[in-house]
């Protein structure tokens, strides 16, 4: 898929956040400001200090010339620890370093109002990435971003200009987005392919009421010689929940790919699930059928 296409999809993905309100005018807002970063190149200051998890070491840490970056910044509006949701941040750099094994670099810049609760919650979630506290903001007033918390955070290449724009840790939707643009990069590092069985990939989820919940788990056993690594996983509807584990799944072991349906809607349902991962014929094609009464 080209570039623009996915940058549009990004688009999409993100105005999505903002259609509650109804307001067609803040959505088109924020179009146009994703479609502006487009390929428009961030700039950095020339001193950074990255400090750790106690907050006052500095460290030796530097913008690489890695493939691929996720910058992402923190503002003074507003409570600042509130926003970070560093659980999930660690999750995101686990997953692409240790499960995904992605030529990713990550960068925190951080400017929030108060300094101190920040480090309070970095050392309570034992945050160990380096970050940058802007004490001076200089990283924004470089770059001028946008103060919607969605658009302070960049897909940028080995040049860092901006491939995408939007939070992977509070939207699944930008996050597999993510991971469609990094897949070539990570095909490119030829990392072994493995096979697979299925259990099912016709789920029945049998007849049942509007408003009703239905669960099943689909396992997917790893057939082959290496590990099996799932990169993503997409539903074509809302209606569908999906979990997995996002750790590499040994040869001989199996995935459990649980799915759990609600709709409102009544009559005849078929919903389909996409599992992107290391194996030949990625993505994996689920079929989730039912009848609503």
């Amino acid at each position: 898929m080209k570039q623009p296409i996915l940058f549009l999809l990004l688009a999409v993905a993100c105005t999505q956040l903002f259609s509650c309100s109804g307001n067609k005018s803040a959505r088109d807002t924020i179009q146009a400001q994703l479609e502006a970063w487009q390929g428009k190149e961030i700039l950095f200051p020339e001193d950074i200090r990255f400090t750790t998890v106690r907050g006052d070491e500095e460290v030796d840490f530097q913008v690489s010339d890695s493939t691929y970056k996720i910058l992402t910044y923190l503002d003074s509006i507003g409570c600042g620890s509130c926003k970070l949701n560093l659980v999930g941040w660690k999750k995101l750099v686990e997953y692409f370093h240790e499960v995904a094994e992605m030529d990713v670099q990550f960068l925190f810049f951080f400017h929030p109002d108060n300094v101190r609760d920040v480090k309070v919650q970095m050392k309570r979630d034992s945050f160990a990435y380096p970050v940058c506290f802007d004490r001076e903001d200089a990283l924004n007033k470089l770059n001028h971003f946008s103060s919607e918390l969605q658009l302070q955070t960049f897909l940028l290449d080995k040049d860092n200009k901006v491939v995408a724009v939007g939070n992977p840790v509070y939207s699944p939707q930008v996050k597999g987005l993510y991971l469609r643009i990094l897949a070539p990069a990570l095909k490119q590092e030829n990392i072994n392919q493995t096979e697979v069985s299925v259990s099912s990939r016709d789920i029945r989820l049998g007849t049942f009421k509007v408003g009703e919940r239905r669960d099943t788990t689909v396992y997917i056993h790893n057939t082959g010689s290496g590990p099996l690594v799932a990169y993503d996983v997409q539903a074509s509807c809302g209606c569908t929940e999906v979990e997995y584990d996002q750790h590499p799944i040994l040869p001989g072991d199996s995935l459990a790919l649980r799915i759990g349906f609600e709709y409102n809607q009544r009559g005849a349902f078929d919903k389909i699930v996409l599992l992107y991962g290391n194996v030949a014929k990625s993505p994996l094609v689920f079929h989730v059928r039912g009848m609503l009464e």
